[in-house]
Formats: C-alpha cells, structure tokens, sequence
C-alpha cells in the first residue's frame, strides 16, 4: 500500500479507507463480512489493485476479526505481503508455456515428452493423430505403451530410444527402417531423435520425442530405387543392375574361389510376332515368357531384361553342369508355348549362351562378351539351342 508516512497520533481515530484510499470496493465487503463475523479468518487471499499512479499491485493478505475482553469483536487484524514481483514473474512463465504449447501445436513433426521415469506427460497434435492416442490417455503411461516400435524387416520390437536416453543421458537417434505401431495398429514409418530435458543444475528431469511420418517419402524413394533398377515392362532387373551383381559375383569368385554361370536368352522369331501384330502383343509376349522363365530360376539368381528380347540370368554360386541343366529346362518350355493374339498361335523359341565365371575371369566385358558369343553360336546353330562357352574353366 502506499506508504503515506503518517504519525502514529495522525492515523489513530481514522478510517482505514480514509488512511488507505486505494483500497478496493470489493475488499470492503469483506472487511465487512469478517467485522460482521460471518467470517472467523480470510487466508492467503491474493489479488491486484491499482495504485494512485496508476501501477497495477499484487497482495497476499490475511484478514481476521479482533475481539475484546466480551469476545465481542473490536476491529480487524490484517497481515499483507507486496507480492507484484512474483506475480509478474507467473505472468511471464505462463504466458512463456502457452507460446511453447502454441509452437508444439502447431510443428508439422510429433513431440511427446516424458518424465524421468519414461511416463508420458504430453504429446502435441501430431503424436496424438501419428499414435492413436489422446493426451488424455497417454498421460501416465509408460511410453512403450504410446510410442510402439518395431523393425521393419524383421518385425522385431525395438529397444524404446526414451528408456536409451533415460540411461545415458545423452541424444539418440532412431534406427533405419524403424515403424511406428498405432493404437489401432496402423504401421508408420518414422525418423526421429529423443532428446534429455534437464534442469538448470543439468539434472535429468525427462525426455523430449520429436518424430514425423516418413512413411510417404520411403515408399516414393523405394518406388524411384526400383525403377532405377528394373524393367518396367516385365519387372525384371534391368541392364544396369544386371552388370553390377556380375560384378560382384565376379570380385566374389576371384575372392572366395567361388563358381557363377551367366546365361545370354535371345527370342527366336520375335520379331515376326511384332511385325505380324504389332507392338503391344511383343509387349504381351515378353511379359508372359517372363512368367514362364521365372517357374525355372531360383529366388537366388537374378533375371534380368537386357533389351528388345534379349535377357539374363546370373547363376549364383552354381556350377556349369547345373546351370547347364536349368538352361535346357528353360528351353524347353519356351519351345512348347503357343503365344495366342487375337486368333493366331505363333510357336516361339529361345538360343541360350553360358559362360562361366571362374577364378580366372578377368572382368566384366570379358565375361559379358563370351555370353553373348556363345548366344549367337546357339542362333547359328539354328536356334532353339543351348551352346556352351569354350573358356568355361570346367
């Protein structure tokens, strides 16, 4: 209250209104409801009231009636404490948690926090839509419970980065192919990173999640990975990723003294089917021998279009005999498939080359270059043939 500097003979006699004018309407009527004993004691009572000159003040007082010697009630007692400064202060924070939880709302990304014992204390807009779960009902709980991981692949739970960061201390970052498990069991794809939140004296008071839907992004990157790698008309390997696995095999083989078998295929009579009824039954045509070759080839082999009608096949750690044996049972089915369009049956076959890849075998364009003559043998020799490499090493 205002400090008027009164003597002690100046105030004695007089109002307290009169001594203290600032003092607000809506305080009297309780100074009057205590005087009237309506009330025996009015604790901790905080509230603002406008100076003189104009500065808003803030009181904590305690109001209790004061009796006489008949247990009448003589006047007041009044205990008050200036408390602006805190309150100010309050203002600040509050106004300081409603900008965070205004920014948290609206980020684009999930955040979910924790406590130091991995109970969820809140999560954002985001986390509640990406997880299933409102704040309501995840407040509380654990946050293996909320936050359910598992690894793509494998499907495989994963160890929660929160209960990581709860032991260490320090940032973590998820790992790849990492799926988020909703509550109605939705699977999400995440990146993420959880994040210690501590005090100012750096003790470790909880967690801070931040994560986003990936889900969009990986399927587009896979989508763009395998059209770099496979042929969109019939979904086999391309050329390019053809050559890069006989690469391999190649290092492999020189390394490990390990045997390959790779395997030219060129359409006899493709090109009459074309001529005769045009390009989409060519097309029809390479996607059905594509869907009769892959009943012969193991999962472990790569099958690849190389162009036009041409095409092949690694045969990974197999040795010349067996891929020998795998080319004449593809040749076979070839040769007794009847290719129908529109009324008309064209008989079809297929001239196969094989070369070996030995210990001994140099580099790509050398055993690239052996298939392919070998492939052109098997065309001479009349088509609808299996011929052999001559430098097969075997």
């Amino acid at each position: 209250m205002k400090d008027y500097r009164l003597e002690k003979t100046e105030i004695i006699g007089r109002s307290h209104y009169e001594v203290f004018p600032e003092i607000p309407q809506r305080w009297r009527q309780d100074h009057q409801d205590c005087l009237a004993g309506k009330v025996e004691v009015l604790t901790s009572k905080e509230d603002s009231f406008v100076r003189a000159d104009g500065r808003l003040e803030w009181l904590r007082w305690e109001l209790r009636p004061w009796f006489d010697f008949e247990g009448e009630i003589s006047g007041l007692l009044m205990f008050s404490e200036v408390i602006t400064e805190r309150k100010i202060l309050e203002q600040q924070l509050l106004a300081e948690k409603e900008l965070a939880q205004i920014t948290l709302s609206s980020i684009g990304d999930g955040v979910i926090t924790t406590d130091a014992l991995g109970k969820v204390s809140y999560l954002n807009p985001v986390a509640e839509r990406l997880t299933g779960w409102s704040l309501s009902e995840a407040t509380g709980k654990a946050i293996g419970d909320v936050f359910r991981l598992i690894e793509c692949f494998s499907r495989k739970p994963l160890v929660n980065p929160v209960n990581l960061v709860l032991k260490d201390n320090r940032v973590r970052q998820l790992p790849k192919d990492t799926l988020l498990v909703a509550q109605d069991g939705t699977e999400i794809a995440l990146e993420d990173s959880v994040a210690p939140i501590q005090d100012t004296q750096g003790n470790l008071i909880g967690t801070v999640v931040v994560f986003r839907d990936v889900t969009k992004i990986r399927e587009l990157t896979s989508k763009l990975s395998w059209q770099a790698t496979h042929d969109t008309l019939t979904g086999l390997s391309n050329r390019l990723h053809f050559e890069t696995q006989v690469k391999l095999a190649i290092e492999d083989s020189q390394v490990n003294k390990t045997q390959h078998v790779i395997a030219y295929l060129d359409l006899d009579r493709f090109k009459s089917v074309n001529d005769i009824c045009g390009h989409l039954a060519g097309d029809e045509l390479l996607k059905q021998i594509t869907a009769l070759l892959k009943q012969r080839i193991r999962t472990s082999d790569v099958f690849a279009r190389l162009g036009g009608d041409e095409f092949g096949i690694l045969f990974y750690k197999c040795n010349f005999k067996i891929a020998q044996n795998i080319a004449e049972q593809l040749r076979r089915l070839v040769r007794d498939f009847d290719f129908v369009w529109q009324d008309r049956v064209f008989k079809i076959s297929v001239s196969i080359g094989l070369a070996a890849i030995a210990p001994t075998t140099n580099n790509l364009t050398e055993i690239l270059s052996r298939a392919d003559t070998a492939c052109y043998a098997a065309k001479r020799k009349g088509r609808n043939s299996v011929y052999l490499s001559k430098a097969t090493n075997y």
